[in-house]
């Protein structure tokens, strides 16, 4: 397959070179030279990157760092001459180019607070212009953001740059990803993961993937982060069901479109990009837990910082990781075909040794317009590579070892020979560097988009696409002597399992377009689309290796294995139609209708409608507020869905042994022909307004929604024959919030200006059905809840308020109290019992209520760039699972050793392991200084003399500084994948969000 897909990549590398050869036709006409320059139309002053085009002409170029460009070989004659820019008005100018002369122009760049007119292709049938879309769709401008900030994948890209998009990073391991929400959750019980495009192509959204996923899931690697950042000009997400159109059956937990760069008129642009810098763990010293134990033949207090333990010994715990990264892009063409080809390369390691990741990326993007009514864009993408993963939580580690360290081990009678264990937990360092964990991936993504217009008033589309997944991840755990001085029962052994996904997208929307009055427009489109999922899992473990050096499966005394894979389609539908009037006020209405193969057999087609409209007010006549140079009004109103699990409607069997050994069926789910997909609608409004000329611009959102047909478990009825239970379609939950964005120059000079850009939005939620009477439904053991009247994925839980210490226990449990849930207190337990009488009572939400960023922008001495971020995310708590395992389960804190000495209520928490999780469940909100950087545009007269045309130096710098009252190692850190990577969020033994440093050189040519 993958054979296939890079000949292929190959040969359209080959067609796009092609593309390069001089263009012969110019030399036989007149030619002239057009010398410009752009400047921002209030300061004057130089406007760089700019795109510079004569339609027609097949000329283009990019405007260097101060504004110049100089383009040759234009044909003699009257032509216009068009400069684009994200975040301007588009200029147009008419110019006349003399045959062998040069003709010099000056043009001046208005900037757009609010940018209606600009281009919007995500949730609509074509692209559409911003002013007549009535539901927020959320830009961000990757390009830009990749030159001047460090972006270490997609997901670290969408951070705080899209208002109401929540990424919760698990751990700071490279090469691991995150988990993202959009206005929180969606389900109860079904997957939240957003939907993720690639250039219109539906691909796998996964966002916990890797070896050690079924254990934990504290370090997973998401398939988001292999789209190479220097490689994408935009992403626009939609927030709400209002994308039901397009997208349909599962867009209720919004959609995030991907837009790769593509080639513009022009001679070729080459540019490359070199990154080299350092990640280490931030003040390790002072962070690492200090461990303490009484010595029993002592009786003295003993402590430990292993971090400080083992510098004394020569040794740093954690190694400073090395990150560098090489991007080589060629783009430009004619008006005839266009081109962007682009490879990269990253090598990364981590903080430990056996936490790395290499990978290898390409892509290349051709357009090719043939005739005036067809266009046609081909996009072939592929990454390959491996990723090394430390092991943390499930499978210890050297986290687990330091984390949970003890005085006790400094000096612990092993056998004669054995090296010392140093005070680690369980295995020392070099041990669980016996142990290796990595996925090796494959993966091809490519479409071809055709456009047809055999009128001026009808279009269409044409979308085929494919993402092929191919993932091979491996945990092995060697039959070492190393590890045996310290586990004598370790054998070793290893598990191989293959994830093989394979999505198909088949997308078609037609568009007519007719203008029955003088001033009104009206846009009719219909469209279809099938969605084809398939996904195959292979697994293989042994346990046991006779000897050591030994790494095969069938070198292990006890093997198993297993083969599954699961089957999903969806075809869906659609009308949609817009009215228009002077292209200022816009109403859209549209109906889909959905079947998908895991609906059940007598659940029938789904419907999903949707109303927006849209009122350019300031463009009226009788809009005279002087401070508002822009203000439209927006409304939007829309229903979608998430579909079942696969099998979930299914009455299905078991495989077991029969009768003298045959294999024979027991029956294991009764299934539910009536099962259909939840159901979420929502209401937004908001407003886009520009003030004072344009220098500042505001983006406001509010939305209401909910979320019913919940696909939830219940009992089977036992005269159906089959045990257990099944999955129904009942209750809801309601969900708000807002989201506000303020974009804005505080101050502008000859020599210097800042830019501001603030978000800040709120989710939250209550929900309000359960069905059958009941009130609650437990998520986790640890005390996630969804209770009827709460937020969705609350943290309830016993809480003691007051206890006084007492060596006997039964006393201890006699002074305890409980919160009650009612303001006042109650006895934890039943008089003279181990009984626990108090309440589960209500502690806090799992998913943030608030977040937002701030992110200045300085530019001075004309070549200087300082930027920043500080994002922030509130009102959330977390289980510290640290705190548990080293207070309650292994007694190292200190109030373990002097309890008579802390709070009584902690004391009396850690004496009973769990079962009062108020003690741990704490606020975790935080606001982190995220990014900081500073840009040096090169003169380009240095440039030219190397043959460039532009070049920039970038300093950046990450995760700097944390404020938070979290007492636990990292705030961010927690499980996002396995038995415990829900709603729960626990934080034990991860490595926390590394600080970075990293320069970046590029280079235009």
């Amino acid at each position: 397959m993958y054979q296939r897909c890079r000949r292929s990549g190959l040969l359209l590398f080959v067609l796009a070179l092609s593309v390069l050869l001089p263009d012969l036709v110019s030399a036989q006409q007149p030619t002239g030279t057009v010398r410009g320059r752009i400047v921002a139309a209030k300061t004057m002053r130089a406007v760089p990157s700019a795109q510079v085009s004569i339609p027609g002409t097949g000329r283009g170029i990019i405007a260097n760092a101060d504004g110049n460009f100089l383009l040759l070989n234009v044909p003699a004659g009257t032509h216009t001459l068009r400069v684009e820019l994200i975040g301007f008005s588009t200029a147009e100018q008419a110019i006349t180019v003399q045959a062998g002369e040069v003709t010099t122009v000056e043009i001046q760049l208005t900037e757009q607070a609010v940018a209606l007119d600009e281009l919007v292709v995500t949730g609509t049938a074509g692209g559409t212009e911003r002013r007549a879309i009535g539901n927020v769709v959320t830009q961000v401008r990757a390009a830009e953001a990749v030159e001047s900030s460090l972006i270490p994948n997609v997901q670290g890209l969408l951070n705080a740059r899209a208002s109401n998009v929540v990424v919760m990073p698990g751990t700071g391991m490279v090469g691991t990803g995150a988990k993202i929400r959009i206005r929180g959750a969606s389900s109860l019980s079904l997957s939240n993961d957003p939907l993720i495009y690639v250039d219109g192509v539906r691909v796998d959204n996964a966002q916990a993937t890797g070896p050690t996923i079924q254990a934990f899931g504290s370090s997973v690697i998401s398939r988001w982060n292999d789209f190479n950042p220097d490689d994408i000009e935009s992403i626009e997400v939609i927030k709400g069901p209002a994308a039901a159109t397009l997208y349909g059956t599962e867009a209720a937990k919004g959609v995030v479109h991907i837009i790769t760069k593509r080639g513009r008129v022009g001679t070729p642009v080459w540019n490359f990009s070199m990154r080299q810098g350092a990640s280490w763990f931030q003040n390790a010293e002072d962070r690492m837990y200090v461990n303490y134990w009484r010595n029993p033949s002592t009786g003295e207090v003993e402590s430990l910082n292993l971090v400080t333990s083992e510098r004394e010994n020569g040794i740093d715990l954690f190694q400073v990781g090395h990150l560098q990264n090489y991007s080589l892009s060629v783009s430009g063409g004619t008006e005839g075909v266009r081109y962007y080809l682009g490879t990269d390369f990253d090598k990364e390691t981590g903080v430990e040794p056996t936490n790395r990741m290499r990978r290898m990326s390409a892509t290349a993007n051709i357009s090719i317009y043939p005739h005036e009514k067809v266009d046609v864009q081909a996009r072939l993408g592929y990454i390959g590579g491996r990723t090394y993963l430390s092991c943390e939580a499930g499978c210890g580690g050297v986290t687990w070892g330091s984390y949970f360290s003890t005085p006790e081990h400094l000096n612990e009678n092993l056998p004669p020979g054995s090296p010392p264990r140093r005070g680690y937990r369980s295995f020392t360092r070099e041990a669980y560097y016996e142990s290796t964990d990595f996925q090796d991936l494959g993966r091809f993504t490519g479409s071809v988009h055709v456009d047809y217009r055999p009128t001026t008033w009808f279009t269409n589309r044409f979308v085929f696409g494919t993402d092929e997944v191919r993932e091979d991840n491996q945990s092995l755990t060697e039959r070492s002597p190393v590890v045996q001085v310290f586990s004598p029962g370790q054998v070793g052994g290893k598990s191989v399992s293959r994830r093989d996904v394979s999505y198909n997208t088949v997308d078609y929307a037609g568009t007519l377009t007719f203008h029955p009055f003088a001033d009104v427009e009206t846009q009719t489109s219909f469209g279809a689309q099938v969605y084809r999922r398939f996904t195959k899992f292979a697994a293989a473990s042994g346990s046991d290796f006779a000897l050591p050096g030994l790494r095969a499966i069938n070198a292990t005394a006890e093997t198993s294995g297993g083969e599954n894979y699961i089957e999903n389609a969806t075809v869906g539908g659609y009308i949609q139609q817009q009215v228009g009037w002077r292209d200022r006020v816009f109403i859209t209405g549209a109906l889909r209708a959905d079947d998908n193969s895991a609906f059940g057999e007598n659940f029938d087609l789904v419907y999903y409608p949707k109303l927006h409209a849209t009122w350019v007010v300031s463009e009226e006549p009788f809009f005279g507020i002087d401070q508002f140079s822009t203000l439209r009004l927006r409304f939007a109103y829309g229903q979608s869905g998430t579909q079942p699990d696969a099998f979930a409607a299914l009455r299905t069997f078991a495989a077991v042994a029969g009768p003298g050994g045959g294999s024979t069926v027991t029956p294991s789910s009764p299934g539910n022909p009536d099962l259909g997909p939840e159901r979420s609608s929502e209401f937004e409004f908001g407003f886009d307004a520009g003030l004072f000329d344009e220098r500042v611009g505001i983006e406001f959102t509010g939305y209401r929604g909910n979320v019913r047909d919940m696909i939830l478990i219940t009992s089977s009825p036992p005269s159906a024959g089959f045990p257990g239970s099944q999955y129904t379609n009942l209750g809801g939950f309601d969900k708000w919030g807002y989201e506000l964005m303020l974009r804005g120059r505080v101050f502008e000079m000859s020599r210097a200006a800042l830019d501001l850009t603030v978000s800040f939005a709120m989710n939250d939620s209550k929900v309000k059905d359960l069905g059958a009477g009941n009130t609650s439904l437990v998520e986790s053991s640890f005390g996630i809840e969804h209770r009827v009247g709460y937020p969705v994925g609350s943290w309830f839980h016993h809480r003691i308020v007051s206890a006084t210490y007492d060596p006997d226990i039964n006393v201890m449990r006699a002074s305890m109290m409980c919160d009650d849930g009612q303001g006042g207190t109650v006895a934890c337990f039943a008089p003279g019992t181990n009984t626990i009488t108090a309440p589960r009572v209500f502690i806090g939400r799992s998913i943030p209520k608030y977040e937002g960023s701030i992110s200045p922008s300085l530019e001075f001495l004309e070549r200087f760039r300082l930027t920043g971020m500080i994002d922030f995310k509130l009102d959330h708590f977390k289980w510290d699972h640290n705190e548990r395992v080293r207070c309650a389960l292994n007694f190292i804190c200190i109030e373990n050793m002097f309890p008579e000495d802390y709070d009584g209520a902690k004391v009396a928490a850690y004496g009973h392991g769990d079962r009062f999780g108020g003690e741990y469940i704490q606020d975790a909100s935080f606001a982190k200084l995220r990014e900081i950087s500073l840009a040096y545009t090169v003169p380009p007269s240095l440039v030219q003399r190397i043959g460039g045309t532009r070049a920039s130096i970038v300093l950046a710098a990450r995760n700097l500084h944390t404020w938070t009252n979290w007492e636990g190692m990292e705030p961010e850190a927690m499980f996002l994948g396995g038995a415990r990577g829900g709603f729960g969020s626990l934080e034990q033994n991860n490595i926390p969000q590394l600080t970075q440093f990293v320069t970046t050189f590029n280079i235009s040519f």
